[in-house]
């Protein structure tokens, strides 16, 4: 019986820290506001991330996450950013820079 608990107990815990993959997060997360092809200005403030390079997406992601990046509507990142692991915010910028 342990090892049954034991097993879905492994599998459950990978299963929640596995990381999402960038086009999940893009979809449920960022294109609502910065289009399909990340090309919307956010809020008619924000820069047209499907212009950004990797490395650009990268420091204002992390930037987001620890408050040093972003203007008065910050905090509206700042809830997107967050959760994000570093290989999520990796394989987000990769593929957010590659949109258009």
């Amino acid at each position: 019986m342990f090892k049954y608990i034991l097993l879905f107990g492994t599998v459950f815990f990978l299963l929640g820290c596995s990381d999402k993959p960038a086009e999940v997060i893009y979809k449920s997360d960022c294109m609502q506001c910065h289009g399909k092809m990340g090309l919307t200005s956010a809020l008619g403030q924000s820069i047209a991330i499907g212009s950004m390079s990797e490395k650009e997406i990268k420091l204002a992601l992390h930037g987001y996450q620890d408050g040093t990046y972003g203007g008065p509507k910050k905090s509206i990142m700042q809830k997107h950013a967050s959760p994000l692991s570093d290989s999520e915010i990796e394989d987000l910028s990769k593929y957010i820079s590659n949109l258009y």
